[in-house]
Formats: structure tokens, sequence, C-alpha cells
């Protein structure tokens, strides 16, 4: 895919005209899936998928498409033409866009991460087992994952790795559930089977008569799945400036008022796990580690090209939207 992509690529942008700019950036996958109900598998398959964002730009005029690639070069290369003249149909109508950032070349990467994954012939025998005697429901997904990113002022980057992920919950008699997630690149079968075994421990303990809880503060201690939700609301419109900047965020009060959340919390956007690309749909790199909450301040926010141009900022090469790509929260 890498190839038919950069093939696409070089021959849509030879073919631009005056003042024609264009920003194409694909995601895809090519993995296992496995739904399991009971503990039984239910249904499986394989996915094969690539679509390819574009990006246009004429005459202070922006305006988004998108395609989905078939893997075969001939065709993918007449819908992309297509794609291309219907935005070019388009932009005409649409209003000038005061804000809108033009492509730049500031070089290009390539990385490739391969990884001691479960084969596809062996996913079920090595997941099941463990799971008999519980009523284990879930989604199974492994394989490579991809993204690429070119513009026409020369600029590539292609970012490939293999993951996997179990995202599942155990439920007993009563519909009480635990809820987990059991994720990474190279497979361990010990610590995948002690990990559902533990699981199970949890599931045990939702068999005991609850207990009502009075009116109070109460130490609560959050599993690495409540974690990842909790921060995964920090980019509800959170730490992005625009939303900051127009009233919308939840952390304005941070910003203008001092407000500060506890001292022994810190947020950074971390990249140095490799699982996912510094790059955004834009191709520009982020920073390899930014710190967004210290220590209870908020020292960052998401910053985009855009934003950047529109408040006369400095950007941090955030996404068009702003979130966060990585987050990563310190011990405390």
């Amino acid at each position: 895919m890498e190839q038919i992509f950069n093939k696409i690529s070089d021959q849509l942008y030879s073919e631009l005209k005056i003042n024609e700019n264009l920003t194409l950036s694909l995601q895809g996958e090519n993995s296992q899936f496995l739904r399991v109900n009971n503990a039984k598998v239910r249904q499986t398959g394989l996915v094969n998928n690539a679509d390819l964002a574009f990006d246009f730009i004429y005459n202070n005029r922006n305006c988004q498409g998108q395609i989905t690639l078939s893997g075969d070069y001939e065709i993918d290369y007449k819908r992309s033409v297509d794609e291309l003249n219907r935005l070019r149909s388009e932009i005409v109508q649409l209003p000038e866009d005061p804000f809108v950032v033009l492509p730049e070349n500031t070089g290009s990467t390539r990385e490739s991460k391969s990884a001691n994954e479960l084969k596809t012939d062996k996913a079920v025998d090595a997941l099941l087992p463990v799971m008999a005697g519980v009523d284990l429901v879930g989604i199974w997904a492994s394989g490579r994952i991809f993204s690429g990113s070119s513009n026409s002022a020369g600029q590539k980057h292609w970012f490939e790795t293999d993951t996997y992920s179990l995202d599942f919950s155990l439920v007993n008699k009563d519909h009480k559930m635990v809820k987990g997630t059991f994720a990474g690149s190279d497979w361990d079968q010990h610590k995948y089977e002690v990990y559902i075994k533990n699981a199970k421990q949890k599931l045990e303990l939702m068999n005991k008569k609850p207990v009502k809880m009075k009116p109070g503060k109460y130490r609560t201690w959050f599993e690495s799945k409540a974690v990842a939700d909790f921060l995964s609301m920090f980019s509800w419109q959170g730490v992005s400036e625009a939303n900051i900047r127009q009233g919308s965020s939840a952390f304005i009060k941070m910003r203008e008022e001092g407000t500060k959340l506890s001292s022994l919390f810190s947020l950074n956007e971390d990249f140095r796990s490799g699982l996912v690309p510094r790059f955004n749909e834009r191709g520009e790199i982020a920073p390899e580690v930014l710190s967004i909450i210290e220590k209870g301040n908020l020292v960052n926010t998401m910053v985009s090209s855009r934003t950047a141009k529109e408040y006369k900022l400095e950007s941090n090469n955030a996404s068009g939207e702003e979130v966060l790509r990585a987050p990563k929260m310190a011990i405390g």
C-alpha cells in the first residue's frame, strides 16, 4: 500500500494547476478480527482497509474529500483523479478562508516497526482456553496499522507498526461486569493468561454482597481502563487552544483564573511508545514529548497550525481537532 500511496501522490501532484495545493493523508490496516461471546468465537474475519483523505486548497479556499482504496493502482488512481476533479468543481463555490495554511516541506520520514505478533491461525487456541468457566464478551483485533502523509510541496511521511488488542468484559449471573483491555505489540502468552486470571479474581469480588455507601469522601482506586476513559475526556474540547479561546473548554478557568488540579497530577503528550505516528493529517511533526499539565498546572495546550495563524501563536503541530493522540499520565 505504501508504494500505491507514493505513486498516486506523485502522479496527482504532477497534474496540479497553478495556485492548487494538495495534501493527502492515508489511514489503513491489515488485521484479524474476532468477536467473542460467552468465551466462544461468534464471528471472525480479516480486515484489509485503507482510506485516502484529500485536503485541497485553491486561491485561499479549502475543501476536503475522501475515498477508499482497493489496493489496485489503476482503480485507485482513477478514483483519486475523480475525487480531485470533484473537489475542483466544489472549491470555486466556497468563500475564501482567511486562516488557511498552505502545505510546506519540512522534511520526510519513514518508520516501520515489526513485532512478535500472535499469528492469525494460532489466535483462537491461544486466546480461548484461559477464558473457560466465565462469561466473557469482547473484541480481538491484531495486525498491522499504517499511516501516510504527503503534500504537493514535496513532503512525505510513512508509519506502520504491529499491534494487538483484546477489549473485553467479564459478566456474572447478576450482570455485574469487570472491564479489561489487554493490548500491546509483542505477544506474551504468559502475561496474557495472568491478566485474564486476575480479571476472573476481580469478578469473584463482584459476587460479594453490596455495601451501601454513605455520602462522604472516599479514596478510590481507578483501574487502567477507567484511567484511559478519564484521560480521553481531556480531548473533549478540553486542552484545545482553539476551544479555550472560544470559551467552550472545561479548562478555561485554568487559563483565566489560575485554577489548578491536584499537584500529584501531571499529563504529557508522549510519542516515545511508537504506537502512533508523530505526524498529523497535514504531515506536521509534533514534539516527541510535550508537557500539558505539570503538577496540576496547565502549562501547554494543543495548538494546530490553523489556530496558530488565527491567534498569532506558535503551533506545536497538533492535529486539526487539537486532541491528545498519545496521552501519558505521570506517576503520582
